[in-house]
């Protein structure tokens, strides 16, 4: 069954051992944000600050969708579950949207501010790193805008400083949906786009907006399709758009062409890097607040992995690239978006159909318009490789990559201007060079001649020996279920 809310994902984290409640009084300026980063960093339970100073009855939660163990639970799975199977459920299961419906009064609108009584500091936004341009009030949230022309509603994640009492700012990149939308048609139009920001929503209702799903379709139902239930949306009080009904925090307003730019940033970013420079960015202007009773803020704290950036993409961009490989006729086996490489390098495994399989993979995963921007380091590994076992991977990028015709380099690639490696010119231009390793035993090879046995327990022993050991593992005083370990490998087929 679905969470309702983030209150009853909180409480679920809380029954796995993967948040805590604090109490204790914690400053917004640095210290709440750094709590978030270092819980993050240590891989520890995620904070829920339910004191912070000068905004009593507000609360701040960040860290919430930062490892596998969350991202099993906000699915509704066993938080022991390999990623593999966690995963696997999400693919499935975006492939099967469902429609959302209308409500007509909503826990997110329990308090309304318009007018001249609207003041974002008056909203407990905390200061996330030091040296920012500013605080920030979205971090860990999106932004909903209608289309133009049509009839498409589209969520997006994007970071919204405090500029004013009225305003915040936001780096809008053109190529991202919202910057289609706002550059290439309202702008153009010199008519204003509504938005709404929606601020801690149910968890899986947030995760899609930051994943690649395509211009013209619907985060609102693949949200509901992961759900398993319709997302509840209600009207927003000032603008023509529909928001999640039991969202903590919703910011109402527009963008408008004649009154665009304010500086913004620079902030820490996904990559783990302050890559983006103090700009100006985009003025959203605020029309209307409304929030639940009590309040809590859900902050992302981005830096060196992992955390909730890079989770989502290891979840949802995931299957993004699953279903391009697989209506291309990839006979994939598994396929890993590894957290600590901030969404900039994918493993895959494959059945190798011919020889030159992992340049074809390359081709379809680097031109895309979703994948291809962030996308920098692809593996390609034989079918016996775990790609969610970094072990093996280091192993056999080490001893089946050739340095000379297993790396073929693909040059005047387009990039996200915030990768760290860029030059000056390179981020301008959003153009870099990608490249592709093939991990794979030449299809040539004779298995009897050519191809050396693995020297793994799994490979260099009998199955009866295997059996033996595993049953008999724990008995001799050694934590882990090997039997179990086992099971699960024959049924993954992973390691044979």
């Amino acid at each position: 069954m679905a969470f309702r809310d983030i209150r009853g994902y909180i409480a679920a984290l809380e029954r796995h051992g993967e948040a805590v409640r604090i109490k204790e009084p914690v400053d917004w300026d640095l210290e709440a944000s750094a709590m978030v980063r270092l819980a993050c960093q240590l891989g520890s339970p995620a904070p829920i600050l339910e004191n912070i100073q000068d905004y009593p009855g507000w609360s701040l939660a960040g860290g919430l969708f930062s490892n596998y163990r969350r991202a099993a639970i906000a699915i509704g799975l066993d938080p022991d579950l390999h990623p593999s199977e966690i995963l696997n459920l999400y693919h499935r299961r975006s492939k099967h949207p469902i429609k959302s419906i209308i409500v007509d009064q909503a826990p997110c609108q329990e308090n309304v501010i318009t007018g001249e009584d609207i003041n974002l500091f008056e909203l407990c936004a905390p200061y996330l790193h030091e040296g920012d341009g500013g605080r920030y009030l979205g971090s860990w949230q999106f932004v909903a805008t209608p289309d133009y022309d049509t009839d498409w509603l589209n969520w997006g994640m994007c970071h919204l400083m405090v500029h004013n009492e009225r305003t915040l700012g936001g780096l809008l990149l053109p190529q991202d949906d919202i910057g289609v939308m706002f550059y290439g048609k309202y702008l153009p139009h010199k008519k204003p786009m509504p938005w709404a920001a929606v601020i801690g929503a149910e968890p899986l209702t947030t995760v899609v907006s930051a994943a690649p799903y395509g211009r013209g379709k619907s985060e609102v139902d693949w949200a509901g399709g992961l759900r398993l239930e319709p997302v509840e949306l209600v009207r927003c009080v000032t603008q023509p758009l529909y928001v999640p009904a039991n969202a903590e925090i919703i910011l109402e307003g527009v963008v408008d062409p004649e009154d665009l730019r304010l500086y913004e940033g620079p902030v820490g970013e996904y990559t783990g890097y302050r890559t983006s420079p103090r700009m100006p960015r985009v003025a959203f202007r605020v029309t209307a607040i409304t929030f639940r009773d009590n309040p809590i803020n859900c902050v992302a704290c981005l830096g060196v992995p992992t955390d909730d950036a890079d989770m989502m993409a290891a979840v949802l961009t995931r299957s993004d690239m699953l279903t391009m490989l697989e209506i291309n006729g990839i006979p994939v086996v598994d396929l890993c978006i590894p957290p600590q490489m901030v969404s900039h390098a994918a493993i895959v495994s494959v059945r190798k159909p011919h020889s030159y399989v992992g340049n074809r993979v390359a081709t379809l995963l680097f031109g895309t318009k979703n994948t291809g921007m962030n996308l920098q380091q692809l593996f390609v590994c034989d079918e016996d490789i775990d790609v969610f076992d970094i072990k093996q991977v280091l192993h056999a990028f080490a001893t089946k990559c050739h340095p000379k015709r297993g790396i073929t380099y693909y040059d005047n690639q387009p990039a996200t201007p915030l990768l760290p490696h860029l030059s000056y010119e390179e981020r301008l231009l959003g153009r870099t060079t990608k490249v592709v390793f093939d991990c794979t035993w030449p299809l040539d090879w004779s298995p009897m001649r050519d191809i050396p046995v693995r020297g793994n327990f799994w490979d260099m022993y009998p199955e009866r020996t295997i059996e033996k050991i595993c049953d008999r593992w724990q008995g001799w005083g050694y934590p882990q279920d090997m039997r179990k370990v086992w099971e699960e490998g024959k049924a993954r087929a992973s390691w044979k």
